[in-house]
């Protein structure tokens, strides 16, 4: 018969344990970092759904005469559509002067992603434009793009990325950053990378150096991309404001000098 040794689980401790003991304090406040990072642009609300939470099954909660949803065709069995429209319209005025606002809501892998509102009339748009700036225009979230052309108003959490199926923005006006011949007598030249939010009017806001090369010529071209012109990038047909990298090059050989 084997004989089995018993060991005394309280008592019995490796030396390396006790040596390194982990730090329960700090990974408690480390996993509070994490959950406060994984929450970041989580929280925002409309209509009673929740942007990057809300899923389908949520539109039960939402006002109005709802009018169905439209998905495109996934091309994975069993796999959420890439996405999802579903439309509920408000109606507003009265007999006589009937409005109405259509709400639809943008469903990406089935979580909501995005809502736009379109009013049936230039009073109602104009009157939905101060409803949503009273409610959304003090906080820093969402992003709201206005397009008075077809009197529409698309609420987007915070700014994409270029790759989250939006349409990249593209360039029509371009400044180069000044080139002094003093940095150039010193050889000194290489690229400068930086990141900016494109706005849905086609703006440079909020630059970021992710590379740098030197300090004159980082504020170089973070002066001169400021006074880029985009055209607006586009997420399911209208404007949305992006993340966007831009990489700005300086070459001894390819560049004007600038005194």
């Amino acid at each position: 018969m084997p004989i089995r040794r018993r060991v005394n689980r309280q008592s019995h401790s490796w030396p390396c344990c006790r040596q390194h003991r982990p730090n329960r304090p700090a990974l408690l406040a480390a996993s509070l970092l994490f959950l406060c990072a994984a929450s970041v642009g989580l929280g925002l609300e409309y209509s009673s759904l929740t942007f990057y939470q809300s899923t389908l099954d949520d539109m039960t909660k939402v006002a109005g005469d709802f009018h169905g949803c439209q998905s495109d065709k996934s091309l994975v069995p069993n796999d959420p559509a890439m996405f999802t429209r579903c439309t509920v319209i408000l109606n507003r005025g009265t007999d006589d002067n009937p409005s109405s606002i259509t709400e639809v809501f943008l469903f990406q892998r089935g979580v909501l992603q995005a809502v736009k509102l379109t009013a049936s009339d230039q009073n109602t748009y104009e009157a939905l434009r101060q409803e949503v700036t009273a409610q959304y225009g003090a906080t820093p979230r969402p992003v709201l793009a206005f397009v008075p052309k077809h009197q529409r108003i698309v609420i987007i959490e915070q700014p994409l990325r270029v790759g989250d199926h939006a349409t990249p923005p593209k360039l029509l006006e371009k400044v180069e950053p000044d080139y002094p011949v003093g940095i150039r007598k010193q050889g000194v030249e290489g690229v400068v990378i930086l990141e900016a939010i494109i706005t849905t009017d086609g703006n440079v806001e909020n630059p970021t150096i992710l590379k740098h090369l030197d300090p004159t010529l980082d504020d170089s071209a973070l002066h001169a991309i400021k006074r880029w012109k985009y055209e607006p990038a586009k997420y399911d047909g209208d404007p949305v404001a992006v993340y966007l990298a831009v990489t700005t090059t300086f070459s001894l050989h390819g560049q004007a000098p600038h005194p």
